[in-house]
């Protein structure tokens, strides 16, 4: 063999094993780096709950929960918080993207924080009014990015995976008010008229 052929053999061998190194390393890595992609936490703050279950709202109904965000940094940071429209490989199976990210409202949408220091936002979430909203499953995700001394913003996502009442609920519930109100009328009345044959006449 020429000297030639076994230095691009020796070559060849080094190439295969820095690549079976990298491709070993990639395993090892790839486990720990995936959760980061989904855990709602950055490098120097935090987001909870990474992810919220809202269930059973009622159309034309609204629903209201706070997410609280931790500035572990030494220096203050500047917060901003939005609404995102994940794709639908992104979404939880049998989850629908929400038909309008307006119905969902933030507040505030930007805070400051200080060093070691942590805050809530209030989120609220209303369903309008109709049958077509009944028994429905959607998802979107709230944005929180944090103001960042390098080019690029640092954001995490929380999940928020929201389920509305099935119309047979919605009806149940209205039947249940009917019944109520129909029963305080007749308990009114009665009370009215034991009341005047108490009474007697005037």
């Amino acid at each position: 063999m020429s000297v030639i052929a076994r230095k691009h053999r020796r070559s060849t061998i080094r190439n295969c094993a820095v690549i079976c190194r990298a491709s070993a390393l990639l395993t090892i890595l790839l486990p720990a780096l995936l959760p980061c992609l989904t855990l709602a936490q950055g490098p120097d703050f935090g987001v909870y709950p990474a992810e919220m279950e809202i269930g059973g709202i009622l159309p034309g109904q609204q629903a209201e929960f706070e997410i609280t965000i931790l500035n572990r940094d030494k220096a203050p940071r500047l917060f901003t918080i939005t609404s995102f429209q994940p794709l639908q490989e992104s979404r939880r199976q049998g989850r629908d993207e929400l038909p309008d990210a307006g119905w969902i409202a933030l507040s505030p949408v930007e805070i400051e924080l200080p060093a070691a220091s942590e805050s809530t936002v209030t989120v609220a979430v209303a369903i309008p009014a109709g049958r077509e909203w009944a028994g429905r499953h959607w998802e979107i995700w709230l944005r929180v990015a944090c103001e960042s001394d390098d080019l690029f913003d640092v954001e995490v996502y929380v999940r928020l995976l929201i389920s509305t009442a099935s119309a047979t609920e919605t009806g149940s519930d209205t039947r249940i008010m009917i019944a109520i109100a129909a029963g305080m009328v007749l308990l009114g009345s009665v009370l009215y008229y034991g009341f005047r044959h108490r009474a007697g006449p005037a």
